[in-house]
């Protein structure tokens, strides 16, 4: 599946309405509906597959059965022992066959919970959803510009108390489509973003499930857990930039919603007015959508209906001569005239859809001050990069290194806002020399406010509060397009070059902070914070675009990639200079590895020497060798840990012996797999010496992920105890691999 690249729908365009927005609104929904039909096509091949599976399943059943019924008859009264072993050899094929068609059953049960389910109810709750709410969405776009066009009609004759009521009437509809109209706006991108991961979730689990069925491949698992564990991690990231990134698109939402605010455009004026069209015995009023630019005064009109979502002619752009005022005694209210230079002689009157629009276009027009309506940037004092800042970071820095650095969750846990607002006050007084600033941070008097949560809060609300950000707005396109690199290699070459072109004193409060990051995240161990936690605190805190719109929201998780890096690579990005891209590491293959060469053992009895049964080997290259130890089949429980917020995470390919019957017990999303030694014991109840040597060694393995980092807490692991004997010499940490072989000379 790929990824389509579709442009952000904006909450300030959404508000606005216009054909852009539309247009970009209804390539989102063709994109979901491709999306949709994707989906319900792989249901189809999903069941068509396990149907399949069925049908070899009960064929091999059926073989089974023969292979058990097959006798073979002795001639003579009595069967030697060669004699004996060869007669009951395919009756022991029929229990190989039948444990396995088992396990297979156990896999085709739980399939349709596990991935046909929830396949089917992602498109129908998710998708399904989205375009319910479509229909309400159009259902709201038109009453609402019906009741507007009915409003506007309305006779300038009406009494006032009927021109009020018809006022609030529209007021409610206008908030009530715009509400509709934001949640859609942010429904649709959200079942976008969910694919990303709730899909590829779904699939993931499929695959996993049928790589730990074959137990005959179970290298084959074992060659793509690595990149089935990068996956899963990844997946997991997402889900946590989403959720970070749902949050704050919520907020965005709501305080779009509150205020209607506008960022400046490259108009001066822009929106829907109503053009009166002069005909025979009548005028007719058409809706358009215009655009005024001040500086070369040139007008552009679009006729637009938003019910039928299409232009009904080209746009037409015009230079502007004149603007009057309509007289109130004309007969439509709101009422304006535009004369253009191209056509002196024609006289346009438009409609605006209410006085305080009308005065906006006026205002706009006869060359009076524009109101903007986005909030001006408070260029405060305290957000000034100097002397008093640079002196109030150090001492936070140095009091909390002081500590220890060990307190859990440190600058995740927010401190108390009115004890952060007294060390800030006091901190950063520039009426006091920095001797009694700093006092403040030694006074016995003051240690409820001197928490370390509390000083953590309050230098992150320093560096949020800048002016402009230690990254600055300048480079931020530079930073985030750095971080979007395909590879590491490319990624640490651009941010190592950028940071070297901040100014000198961002770079010097810039190279403060990351040092005192990377000591924190030294001690991940004990304070949970690592790396990748310390990026999503910071990201949004040094790297922050000027505008605050989805789109910079959605940029967001590259901003937390930018910190890791600065993190990650402190002493080669601010101890020396730029060098050239070949200069850095490449970065790490993770994709799936090659198959490595296999041998197979066949089942059979065994040689004579020394008098190792017939068995089932699956090995990979030398490593069987040191592998020939015997011990007690253990109970092996596969369990990811993922971090300690989140639920357990399932790894149902994590060293999963061969040979071993799985079963899962926990939710559709999240199983956790149980290991049992079923196979063997039906084996060796009859013949023992058929597999003697199929064993699993007692281990306690801890293999490190290779993005750890990545999750919320400490490194996580995967981990597999057997709670017995301490693994063989020679064991290897990285690779588990198994020697179940037989064979008496060899």
């Amino acid at each position: 599946m790929v990824i389509g690249k579709l442009q952000p729908l904006e909450f300030t365009d959404c508000l606005l309405d216009s054909p852009e927005f539309r247009e970009n609104l209804n390539q989102h929904e063709k994109e979901l509906e491709k999306t949709s039909q994707q989906i319900k096509r792989i249901i189809k091949e999903v069941k068509d597959l396990l149907a399949a599976a069925k049908n070899l399943s009960r064929a091999q059943r059926t073989l089974s059965k023969s292979l058990n019924e097959f006798n073979f008859e002795c001639i003579g009264s009595t069967q030697t022992d060669d004699e004996q072993v060869i007669a009951d050899s395919l009756k022991q094929f029929s229990k190989l066959i039948s444990a396995i068609e088992e396990e297979r059953d156990n896999m085709l049960d739980r399939a349709h919970d596990q991935i046909v389910g929830p396949l089917e109810e992602f498109r129908k709750c998710h998708i399904g959803g989205v375009k319910e709410n479509k229909k309400k969405y159009d259902k709201k776009t038109a009453k609402f510009c019906q009741a507007q066009e009915r409003f506007l009609n309305m006779s300038s004759k009406k009494p006032g108390s009927a021109v009020v009521e018809a006022d609030a009437s529209l007021g409610m509809l206008e908030r009530e489509y715009l509400q509709e109209s934001l949640s859609y706006v942010l429904g649709i991108q959200e079942v976008q973003e969910r694919i990303k991961f709730e899909f590829v979730e779904i699939i993931l689990r499929f695959i996993s499930d049928w790589l730990v069925f074959y137990h005959l491949g179970h290298e084959v698992a074992e060659d793509a857990k690595d990149y089935l564990s990068d996956l899963q991690l990844k997946v997991q990231k997402t889900r946590e930039n989403f959720d970070e990134t749902r949050q704050k698109a919520q907020e965005l939402k709501h305080r779009y919603m509150e205020s209607k605010m506008k960022p400046e455009s490259e108009y001066t004026k822009q929106g829907y007015l109503f053009l009166m069209e002069k005909k025979a015995f009548t005028a007719t009023w058409s809706k358009y959508y215009c655009t005024y630019k001040k500086q070369s005064k040139k007008f552009s009109m679009l006729q637009f209906n938003q019910i039928s979502g299409r232009s009904q002619s080209s746009t037409e752009v015009l230079t502007l001569a004149s603007c009057t005022r309509r007289l109130s005694e004309f007969e439509k209210r709101y009422c304006f005239d535009l004369i253009f230079e191209e056509r002196p002689a024609i006289t346009y009157t438009f409609q605006a859809l209410s006085e305080e629009d009308r005065k906006a276009w006026l205002n706009a027009m006869d060359g009076k001050e524009p109101t903007y309506l986005a909030p001006a940037t408070n260029h405060n004092e305290d957000g000034h990069l100097d002397e008093v800042g640079f002196a109030f970071v150090r001492k936070c820095i140095e009091v909390l290194e002081r500590r220890g650095l060990e307190e859990e969750g440190l600058y995740r846990i927010g401190g108390v806002s009115t004890k952060i607002t007294k060390l800030l006050n006091m901190g950063l007084d520039r009426k006091k020399t920095e001797k009694d600033r700093l006092m403040f941070f030694n006074d016995e008097q003051s240690s409820d406010v001197l928490e370390s949560k509390t000083i953590a809060s309050a230098l992150k609300h320093y560096l949020r509060n800048l002016n402009e950000p230690l990254m600055t707005f300048r480079l931020h396109h530079s930073f985030i397009s750095s971080a979007k690199q395909e590879t590491r290699q490319g990624r640490l070459s651009d941010v190592h070059q950028l940071i070297h072109r901040l100014p000198k004193n961002h770079f010097e409060m810039l190279d403060i902070v990351i040092r005192h990051l990377k000591s924190v995240a030294l001690k991940s161990d004990k304070n949970k914070m690592s790396v990748f936690n310390l990026g999503v605190v910071f990201g949004p805190t040094l790297l922050r675009s000027a505008e605050e719109t989805v789109a910079a929201i959605l940029d967001i998780k590259f901003n937390n990639v930018v910190i890791e890096i600065l993190i990650d690579n402190y002493d080669k990005i601010f101890k020396t200079q730029p060098g050239k891209s070949t200069d850095y590491l490449p970065h790490t293959n993770t994709s799936p590895p090659l198959a490595m060469q296999r041998s197979y053992a066949g089942i059979g009895s065994g040689g004579g020497g020394g008098g190792g049964g017939g068995g089932l080997s699956i090995v990979g290259g030398s490593y069987a060798k040191e592998r020939s130890a015997t011990y007690s089949q253990p109970v092996v429980r596969v369990v990811a840990k993922s971090n300690y917020t989140e639920p357990v995470m399932s790894s149902s390919l994590q060293n999963i012996s061969n040979g071993l019957s799985l079963y899962s017990k926990g939710t559709n999303h999240y199983p956790t797999y149980e290991a049992k030694p079923k196979i063997i014991s039906s084996i060796n109840s009859s013949t023992p010496s058929l597999l003697r040597d199929t064993t699993l060694s007692p281990r306690e393995i801890s293999i490190d992920t290779r993005e750890s980092t990545y999750l919320k807490s400490a490194p996580s692991t995967i981990t597999i105890n057997s709670h017995n004997s301490p693994p063989p010499p020679g064991h290897n940490h990285q690779q588990l691999v198994r020697q179940d072989g037989g064979g008496g000379g060899g």
